[in-house]
């Protein structure tokens, strides 16, 4: 598994922030009952209660933790730049520190599970795979959109734990992602398994789904496209398979 810790660690950020949410120019809470207030702006308490400033001079609401199901207030561009470069530079330590901080701010309001996710990464390039694979369980509640992002961070740490079996288990949750770079991910991470316990052609079938399945025009995913068509060559030319030309060049 180490080729895969090594793919993730280099398209970390890039995978995540491609396919973060941007769109929202306005803050909006989604209720138990399915109905969306929007809003000016949201505060939120330490126990989660939210008090919304509400559009047009309209006043303010307080929405208790427990009544809605998710709050989203526009993307805090700067903080995630930050604590992007701080990953970037390798600086773990201030990396994990800030991202504890946007976890205080932002766990209620759809930014959590970003936080989480680089913090979780940063333990793991610091080798602490138990840190990190806590982390990454107890701020799923939090994840929003990035719920898929954390359950890739739970495999790879069960992976850096030795806990493969357990790590198998944990991917069959990720192959249904929406996200193309999670989805790869665990097609990617199936294919090393399964390589690594001699069984080279059912790898190459789980190679070959992030090659047919995964857009090359997704940039997200990138990366393990590139990984899949170097896996797929090199073990079909391990069997003696003549078709492992016919991938070298494959976008």
């Amino acid at each position: 598994m180490k080729t895969m810790r090594k793919v993730l660690s280099v398209t970390l950020l890039t995978a995540v922030l491609l396919t973060s949410i941007s769109a929202y120019s306005q803050c909006k809470v989604i209720l138990t009952n399915g109905r969306v207030t929007k809003c000016a702006a949201i505060k939120v308490d330490s126990k989660g209660n939210l008090t919304l400033k509400l559009s047009g001079g309209g006043g303010s609401q307080i929405i208790k933790r427990g009544r809605y199901k998710s709050a989203i207030i526009p993307k805090p561009a700067k903080k995630i730049n930050y604590l992007k470069q701080l990953y970037s530079q390798q600086q773990y330590n201030k990396a994990i520190a800030f991202a504890d901080k946007m976890l205080s701010a932002y766990k209620f309001l759809g930014w959590g599970g970003l936080a989480a996710y680089v913090k979780g990464n940063s333990l793991l390039k610091q080798k602490k795979a138990s840190q990190a694979l806590l982390t990454f369980k107890q701020n799923k509640r939090y994840g929003g959109n990035y719920v898929m992002d954390l359950q890739q961070g739970i495999v790879e740490a069960l992976f850096a734990m030795g806990k493969k079996d357990q790590a198998e288990k944990e991917l069959a949750a990720l192959a249904k992602s929406n996200k193309a770079s999670v989805a790869a991910f665990s097609f990617n991470a199936r294919g090393q398994i399964l390589a690594d316990k001699g069984n080279k052609r059912d790898a190459v079938l789980e190679y070959l789904k992030t090659l047919l399945l995964i857009s090359p025009n997704d940039r997200s995913a990138a990366v393990h496209r590139k990984e899949a068509r170097t896996q797929v060559v090199k073990l079909l030319e391990s069997m003696g398979d003549t078709r492992a030309a016919s991938f070298k060049n494959m976008r």
